[in-house]
């Protein structure tokens, strides 16, 4: 299947960016008698502060992760999201701030 091409409206704030951390015990998840579901926490710009839902959901994760040693973690994100954390990424590469059209033409190679 052909990758789909991100467009501007995909990173241009009309949707804010949103990231989920999701963990759980791949060892034991299908377990009748031991599983437990899926643990996760949610992130959305502009809330609580939130500037960078990825980095947000990567700083819960550095801050349970000796609670839960057996738990495997991923990050799900929109491409708001993702944008957010790329430009924050950007900010010490970049002698100027990066634009859209940028972020754009770097992902839809």
């Amino acid at each position: 299947m052909p990758k789909q091409k991100i467009t501007l409206k995909d990173i241009d704030g009309t949707v804010p960016g949103r990231a989920a951390l999701v963990s759980m015990n791949l060892n034991t998840m299908f377990d009748s008698d031991n599983g437990k579901p899926p643990q996760w926490a949610g992130y959305v710009e502009g809330e609580f502060s939130c500037d960078n839902p990825i980095e947000m959901a990567w700083a819960l994760w550095e801050s349970i992760k000796d609670d839960h040693p057996d738990h495997v973690p991923a990050v799900l994100s929109n491409e708001r999201a993702k944008y957010l954390r790329w430009v924050a990424l950007m900010v010490g590469i970049l002698d100027t701030e990066a634009t859209f059209q940028e972020y754009l033409d770097a992902k839809n190679r």
